[in-house]
């Protein structure tokens, strides 16, 4: 829920206990793929702002 929330993963990871980032990104990389039609609709946003 936190990387939903674009916490920080380094602070995650931290918080968790997990000696590393790639550790929480491994276990928790399940989220990811929903944040990516977030980060493209962002790009697409930034490209149309850049066309006007």
């Amino acid at each position: 829920m936190l990387i939903k929330q674009n916490v920080n993963v380094k602070v995650i990871s931290e918080r968790v206990g997990h000696t590393s980032i790639q550790i929480t990104l491994d276990k928790y990389s399940h989220v990811l793929p929903s944040m990516q039609e977030h980060v493209a609709d962002e790009l697409d946003n930034l490209f149309k702002t850049k066309e006007m």
